[in-house]
């Protein structure tokens, strides 16, 4: 009877959690580049070519979608826009009403509680950019670091893009650490 239930399930669902990309071979781009953007395309052609010491390939279990990276170290960068990128963890904005940083007993706080000390004209767009993506797909990102003050508000010391986004997507708590 288990073995029915389990022939039943489909093979692939959402919930199996984040998957990590794997390297891209030179002979497997070469079988599959006929099918990419031709922008994209030379994109990976010319970093096969530089010899790039690895270049990854992600395949979202959400949608399917495929994501070309750059691997620098512990660094993974898109290649297509050359934005950082991080593994996604499939976890849902809308509904936690904030984001997640994979890391055990972290603090939250109600997004009022935070002073940026900058306005968001000062922010850089493609890091703003960034982090309002990182939220919007589920990507751990690291928690705002901040000084608390002694009317219990925070001080932020690193992560006012990550706030701004926060702020544009609506979001409720924020998780973060004191420094």
């Amino acid at each position: 009877m288990q073995q029915q239930l389990l022939n039943m399930m489909p093979k692939k669902q959402k919930m199996d959690g984040p998957n990590d990309p794997e390297d891209l071979s030179k002979e497997k781009w070469d079988e599959m580049k006929g099918e990419i953007n031709p922008e994209l395309r030379q994109k990976v052609d010319d970093m096969f070519e530089d010899s790039y010491s690895t270049i990854q390939m992600h395949t979202s279990s959400k949608d399917g979608k495929q994501t070309f990276l750059l691997k620098d170290g512990s660094e993974r960068y898109n290649i297509e826009n050359n934005a950082t990128w991080h593994v996604p963890d499939n976890y849902d904005y809308k509904v936690s009403k904030t984001w997640g940083t994979g890391k055990d007993g972290q603090k939250f706080e109600s997004i009022d509680k935070f002073n940026s000390g900058r306005s968001a004209s000062s922010l850089d767009a493609k890091r703003l950019a960034s982090a309002t993506e990182g939220i919007e797909n589920g990507n751990l990102l690291d928690p705002i670091k901040v000084k608390k003050n002694s009317g219990g508000t925070f001080d932020i010391q690193d992560g006012n893009h990550r706030l701004q986004a926060a702020q544009n997507l609506g979001l409720e708590k924020i998780p973060y650490q004191e420094v």
